[in-house]
């Protein structure tokens, strides 16, 4: 750590910007945890006293090697594997989205898990979009088999480098992972939120944020030669992702298992109603599953919508969630 920044260039800085010593040994316990090593106080204590940047100290500290591998040890402890039944996971365990109730309650997202291992049979294909770890995604593999095959679709890097792990830790052979946003056009969009991110417009070319290409699932899986059960759950981008793949839909007819989430829908200019719609077009009816035991089937997009409003009032009611934040699970079979 101590002779990293040897041979770059002085930089200097106006006198209340300037790095001090005691900038020096904080950053050693609060970057590296540990106290300076003689070597490593030395060279930057000379590099405070030629008026160093505080910024450039900071840069140099978290871009070191040191800094890295400790990160990298960081994040080895806080993953760990999980046994779901019939598969296993690595998760991370700090992750407040999913992560930490996955490993605390051995469960997520029980009545779509359900419904899966309800419609999914030996040697179907089953594409899994917004697949975050790979929760479904490893599911849909374990019942699948060697003679089947499973998509996973997701944009989030940070989640990718998870699925792919967990292709390693299951051996799953038959799991292919599309790092791509599933959309009705392609474009670059930001990744907003931490594990569970949602789609914006980027803000720029030098914006914040994960950029990411999106994709329509048509353009590259249109010649599927079997397509047997999507699953879909996008945080409110699932009608253009729908739009997208409309192709491949039609032709193969699979079941749907979809998130139907009216606050997340209206975050990203959905309208519920119009979602419902686009559902039923391509589908007689829609079994409404949710956390909280409904499980009811609806023809028309207004009956959906009537139910979910009574049933949000009612969860709100018994102070199980605040007001909208209700979610249901459609899951629609082809006539």
């Amino acid at each position: 750590m101590g002779w990293f920044g040897r041979g770059q260039k002085k930089k200097t800085a106006p006198v209340g910007d300037r790095a001090t010593e005691s900038d020096v040994r904080h950053a050693y316990r609060l970057l590296l945890q540990r106290d300076p090593d003689p070597a490593g106080l030395a060279h930057h204590v000379c590099r405070v006293r030629e008026g160093v940047p505080l910024a450039e100290l900071i840069r140099q500290f978290v871009h070191s090697d040191e800094y890295h591998a400790l990160k990298e040890r960081e994040r080895l402890e806080e993953e760990q594997v999980v046994d779901l039944g019939g598969y296993q996971l690595l998760v991370p365990t700090r992750d407040p989205d999913f992560g930490s109730n996955i490993y605390a309650f051995k469960e997520y997202e029980a009545p779509v898990r359900k419904a899966l291992r309800e419609c999914l049979r030996p040697g179907d294909t089953f594409i899994d979009i917004g697949a975050n770890i790979g929760v479904m995604t490893f599911l849909g593999a374990s019942i699948v088999g060697a003679s089947g095959r499973v998509i996973a679709v997701e944009p989030n890097p940070e989640n990718v480098q998870l699925l792919y792990r967990n292709i390693v830790l299951n051996g799953s052979t038959r799991v292919e992972v599309l790092p791509l946003a599933a959309s009705d056009r392609r474009s670059v969009f930001s990744l907003t939120g931490r594990s569970n991110t949602h789609l914006t417009a980027p803000q720029g070319a030098r914006g914040g944020g994960h950029l990411v290409q999106s994709v329509p699932l048509d353009d590259l899986l249109g010649d599927l030669p079997r397509l047997d059960l999507v699953k879909l759950d996008v945080e409110g981008h699932e009608p253009p992702a729908l739009n997208g793949m409309m192709r491949v839909l039609t032709r193969h007819r699979p079941t749907t298992v979809t998130e139907f989430n009216p606050r997340c829908l209206s975050v990203q200019r959905q309208e519920p109603d119009e979602y419902l719609r686009q559902i039923l077009a391509l589908y007689p009816s829609v079994r409404v599953i949710s956390p909280f035991g409904d499980d009811e089937r609806f023809e028309r997009a207004e009956d959906v919508l009537q139910f979910w409003e009574r049933r949000d009032g009612e969860v709100t009611a018994q102070g199980l969630l605040p007001r909208g934040l209700l979610h249901f699970d459609l899951v629609a079979v082809a006539g």
